[in-house]
């Protein structure tokens, strides 16, 4: 799952820093970005991402971005993994395009386009209010984990009085094999959930679940328990490229699931340490500060990441950095 930085249109000149929930890159800088590209993104980008460069070159770095970072995705995916990129009306239909290239997941992967809608208090008098999320669902192979009944919403009891839909001896789970009727029971009495989301609310500011300052892209854990009972069981990885506070990790660790988070921006990484209470497993952090990264020579970094694992380089290394006392490589 990844909620990744929407492109507002909050640019800032002469900057190419990340924050949470916007894109900061100006014109003149992914301008130029193209043209020194220009040869290998003949190459590597698509016709028609070219074609948005000439005009729009700020929106197809983004595009860009998202495209390197969701290969990425891809490349570590299970064969019977899924996919969920979360965006918003100003690119959405351009990151499915992205999506559905053919070095990516294609469009025969496609499942779902999930509209998560909200409502909060709007001024807006001259267009209908943007209320809305839109979440693709990609899988990577022709068989993936989709466990319907964890996420089934149960009926209401006057659907029960009215259908039978639920009492285990009629209706959705009519039998009439004594030992069904008893597993009939037993099962979810509910309705898979369409691709449109209305019943789990936005997180406002007076939320129980809003961290410590406030947390722009703050998700609700209802959304993210809802993808991860969905597509994933218990004991499986759930990766969140873009993390943000840690919503996901969190959801993940109280169902059971391993997880890795990974976050550039660090106030996001200040707000997780924060939350290491709420994780349900055991994590370690890794952070290191970009400037300080990039001075290092390859040798230093080297030696840093082996001090993190309290691992050491082997001789001959035969191309091995280091070894854990695990003799993991």
């Amino acid at each position: 799952y990844l909620d990744p930085p929407f492109f507002t249109g909050k640019i800032q000149k002469g900057t190419k820093k990340w924050q949470p929930g916007s894109m900061e890159v100006s014109f003149e800088d992914s301008k130029r970005f193209w043209a020194e590209q220009a040869d290998a993104m003949r190459e590597k980008a698509p016709a028609w991402l070219r074609h948005i460069a000439l005009k729009r070159p700020d929106f197809a770095s983004y595009l860009w971005y998202m495209m390197e970072r969701l290969q990425a995705c891809h490349k570590v995916l299970k064969k019977t993994g899924s996919i969920y990129l979360q965006c918003d009306y100003r690119a959405s239909h351009y990151l499915k395009m992205v999506m559905d290239e053919p070095d990516l997941f294609g469009y025969t992967n496609f499942r779902n386009e999930i509209v998560w809608c909200y409502t909060a208090p709007t001024n807006l008098r001259v267009d209908f209010p943007r209320k809305h999320d839109t979440i693709f669902r990609y899988t990577k192979g022709k068989h993936w984990t989709f466990n319907w009944q964890e996420v089934a919403i149960p009926y209401s009891d006057e659907t029960v009085a009215r259908t039978h839909r639920g009492a285990g001896l009629q209706g959705l789970y009519g039998t009439k094999n004594p030992e069904e009727k008893h597993k009939a029971r037993l099962k979810p009495h509910g309705k898979i959930p369409e691709d449109w989301w209305t019943t789990i609310p936005r997180l406002q500011g007076n939320s129980i679940e809003k961290v410590g300052g406030g947390y722009p892209t703050q998700k609700p854990e209802a959304l993210l328990e809802r993808i991860i009972k969905a597509s994933s069981n218990e004991g499986d990885i759930v990766l969140d490229p873009f993390c943000g506070c840690g919503t996901t990790a969190i959801v993940a660790g109280k169902l059971n699931r391993q997880f890795i988070g990974i976050d550039i921006h660090p106030a996001a990484f200040e707000v997780i340490k924060n939350r290491g209470h709420e994780l349900f497993a055991q994590s370690r952090y890794v952070s290191r500060n970009q400037e300080e990264i990039k001075q290092m020579t390859p040798r230093a970094f080297e030696d840093w990441v082996n001090e993190y694992y309290n691992a050491t380089k082997p001789h001959p290394d035969k191309g091995v950095d280091g070894v854990t006392r695990d003799g993991i490589p």
